[in-house]
């Protein structure tokens, strides 16, 4: 089984390094991301199995447009959301935008942690899914072409 990709779109280079050094200590490969761009090309280029995306600055980042563009590209790739800020209005923005889990500082790396395992195994299992039902064959479709005259 492949290692699964991990995207770390967060505008702090200290937290990016500490998420990262936590994914491979489990054997994920992480891609790095510091802007908008540079994310959407990640997510097209490298098709990542889960995106964390992160604001520690004010005005900087919008990880939540970030989470909304990456979502346009794919609904079912999970995104996690990392905020130093917190507010019910964030939250609610952060569900309305797709975000999968939300985590604001400090943050628990053992919680961060069951998160991605979560989310990744969600996301497999959805892949997996998805896969099967594309080359099941269409009892429907097929019965479709029997006509009794």
């Amino acid at each position: 089984m492949d290692k699964p990709i991990v995207l770390i779109a967060v505008d702090d280079k200290g937290a990016r390094r500490r998420i990262a050094e936590l994914l491979h200590a489990q054997g994920d490969d992480v891609l790095d991301a510091a802007g908008r761009s540079e994310v959407m090309a990640c997510v097209h280029e490298r098709a990542p199995d889960l995106v964390i995306v992160g604001s520690f600055r004010d005005a900087a980042w919008d990880a939540l447009e970030v989470a909304r563009e990456v979502r346009k590209t794919d609904r079912m790739l999970p995104v996690i959301m990392v905020s130093r800020r917190s507010t019910e209005d964030l939250a609610i923005a952060a569900v309305k935008a797709g975000i999968t889990d939300y985590f604001k500082p400090p943050i628990s790396f053992d919680e961060l942690t069951a998160s991605i395992s979560g989310c990744l195994a969600d996301f497999a299992l959805g892949m997996r899914s998805a896969s099967l039902t594309m080359s099941e064959p269409d009892v429907t479709e097929k019965t479709c072409w029997i006509s009794i005259h």
